[in-house]
């Protein structure tokens, strides 16, 4: 048994600081679970290296978690109580305005 087996977390960030924080809860046995836009975590494609056409630093900062595309303008998530976002100032307006819909039923 690890110490954060039957937690379950929603990973919305990007890039560095959040994707490095939900890969340790994931490394400690949560059920991270990656939540990508309708076109991609941008780091799918920094490199090289790459590994079936995948960036190697993408697979390394979202290893131990599950990654499924989501249009968050039209989703609502109600059975995740931990909520992980990291998100860029305008570029993602709308996705940190649902992410915090549901943090707020949450509180």
């Amino acid at each position: 048994m690890t110490s954060l087996q039957g937690l379950k977390v929603v990973d919305l960030s990007r890039v560095l600081g959040g994707p490095l924080c939900a890969q340790i809860l994931g490394d400690h046995g949560a059920d991270v679970i990656k939540i990508e836009g309708p076109s991609g975590d941008e780091t799918r494609t920094w490199g090289p290296p790459f590994k079936d056409d995948m960036a190697s630093y993408f697979a390394g900062i979202n290893r131990n978690k599950q990654t499924i595309c989501v249009d968050l303008v039209h989703c609502t998530i109600e059975t995740t109580p931990h909520l992980w976002l990291n998100a860029t100032h305008g570029k993602n307006e709308s996705d940190r305005r649902r992410a915090r819909q549901i943090a707020d039923r949450h509180a």
